[in-house]
C-alpha cells in the first residue's frame, strides 16, 4: 500500500518547496503536486485558476513565465524546480492536471527529466483521459470516478467498461466512496484503486482494511505508523 502525501501536506503551504521537502521527509512513497500552466504554456505548480496580481484576480493561464518571475508576486515553483529537487529522491510523483492545455506541456517537461517511470497523471476524469491517451498512450493516467456511490455489480461493470474505453490505468476516487467490494473488484481486474484524501485516523484504518492501492493524506506520518501499527 502506498502512502500519497498531498500537496501541503503536514500544514504546510500548498505547491510549496517546503511542502514537497516535508512529504519526502515523512516517507511518502507519492508526492502530490498541482499542475498548470502559464500563458506562454510553462508548467507551474498552482492549485487555483486565478492569483491575486496588485490586488485583482488574474488568470494564471494570462499570465507570461517572464512576469511570473519578475513580477514580485507570485511565491510558487514550477514543475521544472520540482522535478530538479526530486531527481535524486526516490519518490513517485503524482501529477494532478488542472486543464486539458496543460497535458502536452507537462509532458514534454517530463520527458526532458526522462521520469516516465516515476510519474502518473490524476484529476482526469473521462474525457480528460481519453484526451491524454489519444496524445501519450504510453503515460499512466488514473480515471477520477464521479463522486457518488456504486452499488451492485451492474454499476460496476459499467464503471469498467468506462475504464476499459478510457485507456486509463487505475481509479482515483474520495474516499466516502469507496467501499470493499468495490476495490475487490477493480483489484481482481488488475486495476489499482486510489483514495483521497484521507485524514481522520478511523478513515485511514477503514482505507488499510479495504487494501486500496494508495492512500492520499495531509498526515503522511501518521498513516505511516498506522499502517505499521496494523501489520
Amino acid at each position: 500500500m502506498l502512502i500519497t502525501a498531498h500537496n501541503g501536506c503536514e500544514n504546510t503551504v500548498q505547491n510549496s518547496f517546503e511542502a514537497i521537502k516535508v512529504a519526502v521527509e515523512s516517507g511518502a512513497d507519492v508526492v502530490e503536486v498541482d499542475v498548470r500552466i502559464t500563458g506562454d504554456a510553462v508548467p507551474i505548480v498552482f492549485h487555483d485558476e486565478d492569483i491575486l496580481v496588485n490586488g485583482e484576480k488574474k488568470k494564471i493561464s494570462e499570465i507570461s513565465f517572464e512576469k511570473f518571475r519578475k513580477g514580485g508576486f507570485f511565491n510558487g515553483i514550477f514543475l521544472e524546480e520540482v522535478f530538479e529537487f526530486l531527481k535524486d529522491e526516490d519518490v513517485i510523483v503524482n501529477l494532478d492536471v488542472k486543464t486539458d492545455d496543460a497535458i502536452v506541456p507537462m509532458v514534454e517537461m517530463v520527458r526532458r527529466f526522462d521520469f516516465f517511470d516515476r510519474v502518473f497523471a490524476t484529476g482526469c476524469e473521462y474525457d480528460r483521459v481519453v484526451k491524454f491517451k489519444k496524445l501519450f498512450p504510453d503515460f499512466r493516467v488514473f480515471l477520477n470516478v464521479p463522486m457518488f456511490s456504486f452499488s451492485g455489480k451492474e454499476s460496476l461493470k459499467g464503471l469498467y467498461s468506462i475504464l476499459i474505453s478510457s485507456g486509463a490505468c487505475g481509479i482515483n476516487m474520495n474516499y466516502k466512496y469507496c467501499f470493499p467490494e468495490f476495490v475487490k473488484f477493480f483489484h481482481k481486474r488488475f486495476f489499482p484503486v486510489s483514495v483521497w484524501t484521507v485524514d481522520a485516523e478511523n478513515d485511514m484504518e477503514k482505507a488499510i482494511r479495504m487494501e486500496v492501492f494508495s492512500i492520499t493524506t495531509n498526515y503522511p506520518v501518521k498513516l505511516r505508523k498506522i499502517i505499521e501499527n496494523s501489520c
